[in-house]
């Protein structure tokens, strides 16, 4: 009784310092907001030289995202997001973030840079989201900024951060352009808590700012006429960390090194639009215990898309996954098999090959104020599967309502059948601005 009694006040306490710093941050916004439409005529008679926007929301979820027994849980994520144009080359650009579940993450400040735009050349300089490829929400060739999986939020893209560094794109030919990436330093992907063993440390080694942590990409991109596609290679440190024995017992969370070499495409076929994409990863792991680490591997998604009628739009994927110098985290024994089965989860190698299907139908009625749709995968090496219905409608020109459905299936020892416990139930209510 002593213990219930003492969690329940650890419990109170937390809600009240996170309600504190949730009504501190939504009326500083509601402030800023206040104040800049009293300025509002002044920006407009100068050209819209400031744009401001954001949203506010409060949700309630029966879970998180951290792979724990958390639930019932109220809170909220606001974002405040300001561009600023001098003239018509020149954009600064910032995004910042307030998820409550997550008060101190770097998702605070999602992205800050300066835009430099010509006519045949654009400069992005500072912290940036940058996603590459063409495919459907599985994207192999989207190695290069990272993700806070533990973020609670009706659209993932939220859970993006951005990554310090330049982005240049030169346009060759009308439709022919290339871009460079250069990244000075590293940001590691935050993976839920409960995929980790207690009292793990976490390795710094790659985000200071050096000539060793540098990383780097190109990629050629042809858009526009029957078919857009584009050939990219990016060599850096994976996203995705993974769990390493350090010295003694302890263990250590890095990330490796990587190289990527990816394409994608899309064109149409009558009415059928087809997308497809492919990544080989080279990953560098360490060579003491090969048989606990992740392996490079070779990542297809082929798609094929169309309206079945006017409202309803149908979007299938084929997945295939290879596994090279594979081995079965299964027959690990001890502390070193433990570490092998969670690198399998994290980053889904627990077969050589896989394969699966994606299948995700949408729709929008009543003028697009109603949208749903729903989202499914399904692995067949395991049977393992998630599905995920989401229902989304606007009020207004600033409140919207939304309704989704996280269900995470299939055996332990599977990728998704490992998220069981981020199976939830999420209802949100924002207002935009």
């Amino acid at each position: 009784m002593t213990i219930s009694c003492s969690c329940r006040t650890a419990w109170i306490k937390n809600r009240r310092r996170d309600i504190i710093r949730t009504t501190v941050f939504i009326w500083v916004i509601v402030s800023a907001v206040l104040a800049l439409n009293v300025a509002d005529y002044a920006w407009c008679a100068e050209g819209d030289i400031i744009e401001i926007n954001g949203f506010l929301s409060g949700y309630y979820a029966s879970g998180n995202r951290k792979l724990d027994n958390e639930h019932s849980l109220f809170g909220t994520n606001d974002a405040l997001q300001v561009k600023v144009k001098p003239d018509s080359k020149l954009t600064l650009y910032i995004d910042g973030r307030y998820f409550s579940n997550n008060p101190g993450s770097q998702n605070n400040l999602r992205e800050a840079y300066i835009n430099w735009n010509l006519d045949s050349f654009s400069l992005r300089a500072g912290k940036q989201v940058i996603a590459w490829g063409r495919a459907d929400k599985f994207n192999p060739t989207d190695v290069i900024t990272p993700r806070n999986y533990e973020i609670l939020s009706s659209d993932d893209d939220d859970q993006r951060f951005g990554a310090i560094g330049l982005l240049g794109k030169f346009f060759v030919l009308s439709e022919l352009s290339l871009e460079i990436v250069v990244l000075p330093t590293f940001r590691s992907s935050k993976v839920p808590s409960g995929l980790l063993p207690p009292q793990i440390n976490t390795s710094r080694e790659h985000e200071d700012f050096s000539l060793g942590n540098t990383q780097c990409g190109i990629k050629v991109d042809k858009s526009g006429g029957q078919w857009d596609l584009s050939v990219s290679y990016y060599k850096g440190f994976s996203t995705l960390p993974m769990i390493t024995s350090g010295n003694g017992f302890d263990l250590v969370l890095r990330n490796p090194k990587m190289q990527m070499f990816g394409m994608d495409f899309a064109t149409t076929v009558k009415q059928w639009g087809i997308r497809g994409e492919a990544a080989y990863v080279e990953l560098d792991s360490p060579k003491d215990i090969p048989q606990i680490y992740p392996h490079s591997y070779l990542y297809l998604v082929l798609g094929a898309e169309r309206n079945i009628v006017e409202s309803l739009t149908l979007n299938i994927q084929w997945l295939h996954r290879h596994i090279y110098k594979f081995h079965d985290p299964e027959t690990v024994t001890g502390q070193p098999g433990q570490i092998a089965k969670g690198n399998a989860l994290i980053h889904n190698q627990f077969d050589k090959q896989q394969d699966g299907v994606t299948v995700r139908i949408s729709g929008k009625w009543l003028n697009d104020t109603l949208q749903a749709e729903v989202v499914g995968a399904l692995l067949f090496n395991r049977h393992d599967y998630v599905i995920r219905p989401k229902v989304q409608y606007t009020f207004s020109d600033h409140w919207k309502a939304t309704f989704l459905v996280d269900l995470y299936r299939g055996p332990e020892d599977s990728f998704f059948g490992g998220f069981r416990k981020n199976s939830l139930t999420f209802v949100e209510l924002s207002y935009q601005f």
